[in-house]
């Protein structure tokens, strides 16, 4: 589990949310890190503040519901423009942002907009 203050956060901000597996801290991850199954690795970076805190969970939480769906998954959805396999995966890179920024939105939280 995250410590403390992560777990504050997940009930204050997040009271009604099922998520589909629980987060860690983790001292070798940078930001945030998904795989199938396994818990969430939330890094230290995003532990500089509450609102990069909630974002990484949001963004994190997002995955494994696209994991659930593996025909709409693209596993490295972080491509610099150039490593785009296509058009279809840069812009399905850029849905999975908008949806992280609107859930922010949506919660009255400012969210980055920014890929990580």
């Amino acid at each position: 589990m995250l410590p403390s203050s992560g777990d504050g956060l997940r009930r204050q901000d997040f009271p009604h949310t099922r998520f589909r597996v629980d987060s860690e801290y983790s001292l070798t991850v940078r930001t945030g890190l998904s795989d199938p199954g396994q818990p969430v690795q939330i890094g230290r970076y995003r532990l500089s503040s509450q609102n990069d805190l909630r974002e990484t969970i949001i963004h994190e939480e997002l995955h494994h519901g696209w994991f659930e769906r593996p025909q709409t998954y693209v596993r490295k959805h972080h491509p610099k423009p150039s490593e785009a396999r296509n058009a279809a995966h840069l812009a399905q890179t850029d849905k999975f942002y908008e949806i992280v920024q609107r859930y922010m939105n949506i919660r009255g939280w400012n969210g980055s907009g920014k890929r990580k």
